[in-house]
C-alpha cells in the first residue's frame, strides 16, 4: 500500500501547482476568448483558450471552452457532421473534472445523431448535476425525437420552457416534434412565438412555412421561405425558388 506522502507527491507530479501570476493571466486569456466568442470569432476564440491552456493545463473549463469554440467553428466548416475536434477537448475536460456540465452537455449535443444512446448518457448526467441547464433539456429532447420517444421529447421542453420562457430555440423545437405528431395547429403557435421573441431566427420561418405549405396555404408558406432565405438560410431560398415564382407574379 503506497504511503500517504508518497500519494501526495504523485498527485503533485500530475497536476504540478499554477503560480498565482500564470493563473490570473491564463484567466484573463480565457476572458479575451469569451469575448471573441460571443463576437463569433471562433478562430480567435479558440487561440486564446489555447493560450489559457498553456499556462494552466489541469483547468477542465479552458477545455471545455475551447471544445465549446471547436464545435462552432465545426458547425460552420461542415454543417456539423463532425466534431471530432471539439470532443477531443471535452474528452480532456471531463478527464480532468468528469462532472464538468459544459462538457456533457457538449458531448451530450455532438453525439445526439451518430450515437444518441451514449449521447443521452452525457444529457442525463448533466441535467443532474444542474436541474435548470436549458440547452441539456432541448438538446435531450431532440435525441428522445430521434428514439422515437415523443412524450419524452415533450416534457424536456415543456421544462426548458418553463425554466426559461423567453427561449426560442425551444418553441422552435417543440414545434417541430408537434409537426411529426401533426399537431399543425400547436406547431404553427410554437414557429411564431420563435418568431415573435427572434424576428432574425430563421429556422422557424421555414418550419413554419413547411406547415403553411401543407395546410394548403402556398401564398403565406412562399412569404415565410422568403424570410428565412432573406436571413441565410439556403434550404428556404431552393424551395423558394423551385416552388413560390407563380406567387410572385
Amino acid at each position: 500500500m503506497l504511503k500517504k506522502p508518497t500519494i501526495i507527491i504523485g498527485l503533485l507530479l500530475a497536476f504540478p501547482p499554477i503560480s498565482n501570476a500564470n493563473k490570473e493571466t491564463a484567466d484573463s486569456l480565457a476572458n479575451c476568448g469569451h469575448e471573441r466568442f460571443k463576437d463569433k470569432n471562433f478562430a480567435q476564440a479558440i487561440n486564446f483558450y489555447s493560450k489559457a491552456i498553456a499556462l494552466d493545463s489541469n483547468n477542465a473549463n479552458y477545455f471545455a471552452f475551447r471544445g465549446r469554440a471547436k464545435h462552432k467553428l465545426e458547425n460552420y466548416e461542415n454543417g456539423g457532421l463532425d466534431y471530432s475536434k471539439a470532443m477531443l477537448d471535452y474528452y480532456q475536460a471531463l478527464k480532468i473534472d468528469s462532472l464538468n456540465t459544459l462538457a456533457l452537455y457538449g458531448m451530450g449535443y455532438a453525439l445526439r445523431r451518430t450515437d444518441p444512446d451514449k449521447a443521452m448518457g452525457y444529457l442525463d448526467k448533466a441535467i443532474s448535476l444542474d436541474p435548470a441547464y436549458v440547452k441539456a433539456y432541448i438538446t435531450r429532447s431532440m435525441v428522445f425525437r430521434r428514439l422515437g420517444a415523443y412524450d419524452h421529447s415533450l416534457t424536456d421542453l415543456n421544462t426548458a420552457i418553463q425554466i426559461d420562457s423567453l427561449n426560442e430555440h425551444a418553441y422552435n423545437v417543440r414545434g417541430s416534434i408537434k409537426d411529426d405528431l401533426k399537431d399543425y395547429e400547436g406547431a404553427m403557435a410554437d414557429y411564431s412565438k420563435a418568431i415573435q421573441l427572434s424576428p432574425g431566427y430563421a429556422y422557424p420561418y421555414n418550419n413554419r412555412a413547411n406547415i403553411k405549405r401543407k395546410l394548403g396555404d402556398l401564398p403565406g408558406a412562399c412569404a415565410d421561405y422568403k424570410k428565412a432565405a432573406a436571413l441565410g438560410y439556403g434550404k428556404a431560398n431552393e424551395v423558394y425558388a423551385r416552388s413560390c415564382h407563380d406567387q410572385e407574379k
